[in-house]
């Protein structure tokens, strides 16, 4: 869940994909996406994970159990931000689900940005004039660097969990954490901190 702040409601979700193996049980991603990227499966997994989210989603907004505001997000995979056809792909979820593309979301952590970036970045925008919601993802442990914040047509920053386990009892952690925010609001950018557990 993605909790606001302010009014400590749940304002959105992040989509997750497990494997619920028939013998061994529920399995994280770690389990089994290096191999599935590995053996050409990740797209096809990514595609069908993200229009039966949609469809999850389109249900919760028809039976009102969620806002008009809020978000579904989903985690992109390097191979994906390669197939130029990927907009098309979400376009074509959003149409089948009846779902506004503002209710979805999309995650690219900073080290896929460093490959064929100006390409990414033209098909990200593609992706945006959806209404789509582009963030990036795990902010602060990557090549963080301002030029691709600048090129991005990122609304939301992600920071790190890392940034957050020595906060509130280690000052120089809430420094950093605070600096990391000021950061991102100077640039218009929505923050979402992750791994916050009280």
């Amino acid at each position: 869940p993605i909790i606001d702040a302010r009014t400590l409601e749940i304002c959105g979700a992040e989509s997750l994909i497990r494997w619920d193996h028939p013998t061994r049980g529920i399995l994280p991603p770690s389990e089994f996406i290096g191999l599935a990227e590995e053996i050409g499966l990740i797209i096809e997994i990514d595609s069908r994970s993200r229009l039966k989210a949609c469809q999850q989603l389109a249900r919760w907004r028809a039976q009102q159990l969620v806002s008009e505001s809020f978000t579904l997000r989903f985690n992109v995979c390097a191979q994906m931000l390669t197939d130029d056809d990927l907009h098309l792909s979400i376009k074509r979820d959003l149409d089948k689900t009846e779902l506004p593309g503002h209710c979805v979301g999309l995650e690219i952590t900073e080290s896929l940005l460093v490959e064929n970036f100006e390409t990414t970045a033209r098909l990200l925008e593609q992706i945006k004039s959806y209404g789509v919601e582009i963030s990036v993802d795990d902010f602060g442990t990557g090549y963080s660097s301002m030029a691709y914040l600048k090129a991005l047509p990122a609304g939301t920053l992600k920071i790190d969990r890392t940034f957050v386990t020595g906060v509130p009892d280690n000052i120089d952690d809430c420094r950093i954490l605070r600096a990391m925010i000021v950061f991102g609001k100077s640039l218009n950018l929505k923050i979402v901190i992750e791994g916050i557990e009280t």
